[in-house]
């Protein structure tokens, strides 16, 4: 099955963890990757000690330190991006994971920093082999959401970030 998490509300990161737990808990297993992120993170800290524990999980991201302009990204920001999804494709054929996020994929489809064909191809070669693959991040393409299972638009309704309430850690991430 394709799960898209998508739209302006805060969630759809938080909704591909709480996926990624309630699978390690049956002891699938999960490959988590982030794009666009490249920090400490509650959830890099955690998934990666799960996986010290001997849970099923592998991590990794492919971002910077900085936040990454997207209408204007470096061309070692674009690399860094690109590079980061051919060797989670190359780790998925490895590990064999029940479960794939791509957390914040989304944006690099919308800003075409990756390629939607390349893209569908690995769904379908994914989907093939049963694995459950997530997406998450805003402007998800309507070419993935015609052809997802299940799409959530999260709605933001009121955010205290429109107040000028910073990113807190432990929370945001």
């Amino acid at each position: 099955m394709f799960h898209i998490y998508t739209g302006a509300g805060k969630g759809k990161t938080t909704a591909a963890l709480g996926l990624t737990l309630r699978a390690l808990g049956w002891r699938k297993r999960v490959l988590f990757v982030q794009f666009f992120k490249g920090i400490e993170t509650g959830e890099k800290i955690m998934l990666e000690y799960l996986a010290s524990q001997g849970f099923p999980v592998s991590f990794m991201q492919a971002g910077r330190k900085y936040f990454i302009p997207l209408e204007k990204p470096r061309h070692e920001d674009v690399e860094v991006i690109r590079k980061g999804f051919n060797l989670a494709v190359k780790k998925v054929r490895i590990l064999k994971p029940d479960i794939v996020v791509f957390d914040e994929i989304n944006l690099a489809l919308a800003y075409n920093i990756l390629d939607l064909n390349s893209i569908m191809k690995v769904i379908s070669e994914l989907e093939k082999a049963n694995v459950e693959i997530i997406f998450t991040g805003r402007y998800a393409p309507k070419e993935l959401v015609e052809v997802a299972d299940l799409v959530t638009n999260m709605v933001k309704v009121k955010h205290y970030f429109d107040k000028g309430v910073k990113a807190r850690r432990g929370i945001e991430y």
